[in-house]
């Protein structure tokens, strides 16, 4: 999403087991820019999830897609400094391919989680 120059105001997850499919999502007054804004998203909404204890497929998907150009960015420089490290991760990641520099928590779950991209890009929007 961030490499065709867009930010998410909204996230939505699903988790699908053998029995049972639960799933949720929220619009969002501030975009989602950086990893950490959509880990701590994700986790909020994982974290409100039913006990299910046979999970097999999650799903995560971003909506409401918005040019990252037409944001006003934020006085606080704590914002405008992990969109500066998330940039900055994006281009090694882009020279050097996936997943050169990520979070340690993503690098230690690597071998448990296959990542899926539904449409490959976001191109037309």
């Amino acid at each position: 999403v961030r490499r065709a120059g867009y930010v998410s105001c909204g996230i939505h997850i699903a988790l699908m087991g053998k029995n049972n499919y639960w799933h949720k999502g929220v619009k969002l007054s501030n975009p989602l820019m950086s990893t950490n804004d959509y880990q701590e998203t994700f986790k909020n909404l994982f974290l409100q999830k039913p006990d299910l204890t046979d999970i097999k497929l999650i799903a995560v998907t971003a909506f409401n897609l918005v040019k990252n150009e037409n944001l006003q960015l934020s006085l606080l420089e704590k914002t405008n400094k992990e969109m500066e490290i998330t940039k900055a991760m994006d281009a090694i990641n882009n020279k050097f391919g996936s997943y050169t520099i990520t979070p340690a928590r993503v690098a230690l779950a690597k071998d448990a989680v296959h990542d899926r991209i539904g449409f490959g890009n976001v191109d037309g929007f």
